[in-house]
């Protein structure tokens, strides 16, 4: 019991020093919001979370009513030199019907710059994807909806096929045939630098809009587990980044898989990470035993 307190207090802690270290707590364009301190507003959220300083309470709930999970769009990153930022939610609620949330819509556009004409919505997966996901009541944002957005898919597989490129490469590190083509073959037959490929690809183009362009972006997938902070800790140039298991960078020249992102937006673990070589220097496997009850952003 003592010891659940205590993770309590330091993760209520932890998130207001990473905010103000990001320079998220400036009070101009956004501010810290407690609604879900009891983590009503969403049980899978830190009880503090950044919006724009414009939207209400009341708008706030509409908006977590609106997306997947009760998810909104929570801002997790500034840029140090031009404060474009990335925001960061799951899915809106759309689907066959074409659903509307005014409260949403108003969120969109209020995380733009003041100078920022277009809004890019980054999702992360593949069109086909979002549009089946309108069956079970979710979707993606129309554009007749939203005023003044971009919307690109990213193509990044689900979780599902990401455990199951992953499960590939561990059979083929745990087990590797003496001949390196063979071993070559099972990696390549795990797709999973396919998979790596395209979250870098993403995260590339997260940089290029924040920090090239100088514009704010909100990142999203369907519920927002791994997709979403995997491109986001890779977009996020930021020196203290945090080893979780929430997103994946490739260290080629070591062979290790690190997997990174922020301490106030990553899945608690109660456990260890295992990294074993196998006897090819260039490839790694990581094993995570964790035992969690919610994922954070």
């Amino acid at each position: 019991m003592i010891t659940c307190i205590h993770s309590l207090l330091r993760w209520f802690i932890c998130g207001l020093v990473e905010y103000a270290r990001l320079g998220l707590d400036n009070g101009e364009e956004f501010h810290i919001i407690d609604l879900n301190a009891d983590f009503s507003l969403c049980s899978t959220y830190p009880p503090y979370i950044v919006v724009p300083w414009c939207m209400s309470e009341k708008e706030i709930r509409r908006v977590a009513q609106f997306r997947s999970r009760g998810r909104l769009q929570a801002i997790v990153w500034k840029h140090p030199g031009n404060s474009a930022h990335i925001s960061r939610c799951a899915q809106p609620c759309v689907g066959l019907k074409g659903n509307r949330c005014t409260e949403d819509e108003l969120m969109v556009s209020a995380l733009k710059r003041p100078n920022q004409k277009t809004m890019f919505i980054l999702d992360s997966r593949p069109k086909a994807n979002a549009v089946a996901n309108s069956l079970r009541g979710g979707g993606y944002e129309l554009k007749g909806n939203y005023k003044d957005i971009e919307l690109e898919f990213n193509n990044i597989a689900n979780i599902h096929a990401i455990r199951n490129s992953l499960l590939g490469v561990t059979r083929a590190c745990a087990n590797p045939p003496s001949d390196l083509a063979a071993f070559q073959s099972e990696i390549d037959a795990s797709r999973w630098f396919e998979h790596m490929r395209l979250i870098l690809i993403s995260a590339q183009r997260v940089v290029e809009i924040v920090d090239k362009q100088h514009e704010s972006v909100l990142v999203h997938c369907s519920d927002g587990y791994v997709r979403r902070a995997s491109r986001c800790a890779h977009a996020e140039k930021d020196a203290r980044w945090r080893l979780t298991h929430r997103s994946v960078a490739w260290l080629n020249r070591y062979g290790v898989v690190v997997v990174v992102s922020h301490r106030i937006a990553s899945h608690r673990i109660d456990g260890i990470v295992r990294v074993r070589q196998c006897r090819w220097p260039s490839y790694c496997w990581i094993r995570i035993t964790a035992r969690s009850k919610a994922s954070l952003y």
